[in-house]
């Protein structure tokens, strides 16, 4: 999760802020049970959680790349699935490139949902 700064705790709700140590804003939820998560963000007034993925394009052309980057993502996927659900929240993921949008929606059957939203 690297090194947390500015944390704000509101634990009725299972989530803390804080900064990564580049200075991003970055979501976390702990489930009840103590197992947590980083998120990218929240879309306010809802209960909706985000991971957005920016670039990674290489990995539609550089396979051992592919297969090291969607063995990290699974294992970020099964841990934000997990508190997600435990805090009823609706992940989603987001891509920047439609092919990886693709790719991961057809490897994990769209679960969570996997968007392609372009970086502007």
């Amino acid at each position: 999760m690297g090194r947390l700064t500015g944390v704000k705790n509101a634990l009725s709700d299972w989530t803390e802020y804080g900064y990564d140590e580049v200075g991003n804003l970055i979501l976390i939820k702990i489930a009840p049970d103590g197992v947590a998560a980083t998120f990218d963000g929240r879309t306010p007034g809802t209960r909706n959680v985000w991971e957005a993925k920016y670039g990674y394009e290489i990995m539609l052309t550089v396979p051992f790349l592919a297969e090291a980057n969607l063995t990290t993502f699974e294992g970020e996927r099964a841990r934000q699935l997990r508190v997600a659900s435990e805090c009823r929240y609706n992940l989603q993921w987001a891509f920047s490139n439609e092919g990886l949008a693709n790719l991961v929606r057809d490897r994990w059957g769209n679960n969570p949902s996997v968007l392609h939203i372009p970086f502007r």
